[in-house]
């Protein structure tokens, strides 16, 4: 069994395959700190909470964004309704006077009648 891994092709030789001196960073503005900190070391639990403010500001502005489109739609929507009111009583009162309309056009018959 092999320790190490090996080249096996020849433009492999440019890149390190072996993965030993890779460090990993945790933050991006800090390029010194790897992950050897333990979960009590302060620096970690700074950056910690930084990256949740972060997520949570995040958060924060998508639901008052959310928001903003909420009042929106609930004011096109009352709009609507208003409307649609409107427009009910208008086709109510245009139904009364077709009805007085056809009342008056009965008496007129009947009057051409009886004339």
């Amino acid at each position: 069994m092999k320790d190490k891994q090996t080249y096996k092709k020849h433009k492999e030789h440019g890149e390190d395959i072996s993965h030993e001196n890779e460090r990993i960073h945790t933050s991006s503005v800090n390029h010194l700190t790897t992950e050897d900190r333990g979960p009590a070391d302060l620096s970690f639990v700074i950056d910690d909470y930084k990256k949740q403010l972060y997520e949570m500001q995040q958060y924060k502005s998508q639901c008052i964004q959310l928001e903003n489109q909420l009042k929106g739609t609930k004011a096109i929507v009352e709009d609507f309704a208003k409307a649609i009111r409107q427009l009910k009583e208008h086709n109510y009162t245009q139904a009364k006077e077709i009805d007085r309309l056809n009342e008056y056009v009965q008496i007129l018959e009947i009057e051409k009648k009886t004339n």
